[in-house]
Formats: structure tokens, sequence, C-alpha cells
């Protein structure tokens, strides 16, 4: 008898989650999992934009204490801009973030705007995102 139960038991455990869904009246949001989407999008600029100072850099994130960090590369690779903002939410949830860069280059050139997160532990770059874009500079 005591077999039967355990069979009994573990049949409803095994049964399908195939069932069409019920209509429970409710409106449901669909959300992403957790690891499903890149820690860091970047809406603005797109890649292969001119861009002139400031660089409008935004887009939605999932980053520790909602940090984003920005860096503006020349074509020699050095960087020439260095900035951050705070996400509208962070470390599990994804929040929209969008910051004015300010840059200086004498003449166009091809360069390169980062995205990233700092780790906490050691302040290295995390989930670099890279967008190639021209740099333009400002008429005086």
């Amino acid at each position: 008898m005591g077999i039967g139960l355990i069979v009994c038991l573990s049949v409803p455990a095994c049964a399908s989650d195939a069932s069409p869904p019920r209509d429970t009246g409710k409106a449901e949001t669909q959300t992403n999992e957790p690891g499903n989407a890149p820690a860091i999008v970047v809406s603005d600029p797109v890649s292969g934009a001119s861009v002139t100072s400031p660089v409008t850099i935004s887009g939605k994130a999932d980053v520790f204490e909602a940090t984003v960090s920005f860096r503006i590369r020349d074509a020699s690779g050095a960087v020439i801009q260095e900035a951050f903002t705070t996400a509208t939410c962070g470390t599990g949830c994804r929040g929209d973030y969008s910051e004015e860069v300010r840059f200086k280059v004498a003449e166009k050139q091809e360069g390169m705007v980062e995205v990233f997160w700092e780790s906490p532990e050691n302040g290295t770059p995390q989930d670099v995102v890279q967008i190639p874009v021209s740099l333009i500079p400002n008429k005086p």
C-alpha cells in the first residue's frame, strides 16, 4: 500500500504543463529573466554616427549600483574623455541612463565610445560596449 501511495503522489508531479493557458482576467506583463538581456544596451550614439561635443550617450542598463561609465577614445586609442552617470534603476533591475559627454578633437577622426560598469572589487571595466563613431571638431 505504501508503494501505491508513492506512485499516486508522483504521477501528478510528472503531469505535463502543455495544457492551454487559462484566462484569469488579469493582465500579464512579460519581463526578461535575469541574464537574458545584456547588462548594457546603448541606444545613442549608433555605430558609425558622426558626433560633435557634447555627445549624448543613452540607453538602458542593469549594473552595480546603477553606475554607468563612459570613455571616448580618439583615432590613436587614447582616452580623451571619461564620465559616468546613474541609471534610473540598477543591481537587479533595468534602468534608463543618458548623459552629455564633452570632448575635444582638433580634426575629424575615427573614434570609439565605450560604455561599461566598474567592478566593485577592483574597478576593472565590465560588460564593455564599444560604438565606433566619427569624432567631429566643434566649429570655433
